[in-house]
């Protein structure tokens, strides 16, 4: 059976997450800096904005949903859902 293109989009996701997240010691967290070199590295858009570092740092700190520090595949998941309704809304 062919991998349907709601699959591929899932099991990217979760690629690109376990991706920067190994970078340290905890495979199942992003650290604050992990998410921003994320955000940096996969969506070199927002930078290109006036004031798109601050983008990316302010992103990174609401993505912490918990506080705790790390951003977890759910909190993850959310961004991702997120901008894709902002990406379908403004296509």
């Amino acid at each position: 059976m062919a991998q349907t293109a709601l699959k591929h989009v899932i099991e990217c996701l979760s690629e690109v997450f376990d991706k920067y997240a190994k970078e340290d010691e905890d495979v199942h967290t992003l650290s604050k800096a992990e998410a921003k070199k994320l955000l940096e590295t996969e969506l070199p858009e927002l930078l290109k904005n006036p004031g798109g570092s601050e983008k990316v740092k302010q992103m990174v700190e609401d993505l912490d949903l918990d506080q705790d520090g790390k951003i977890d595949f759910l909190e993850f998941s959310i961004m991702t859902m997120t901008l894709s309704i902002a990406h379908k809304l403004c296509s």
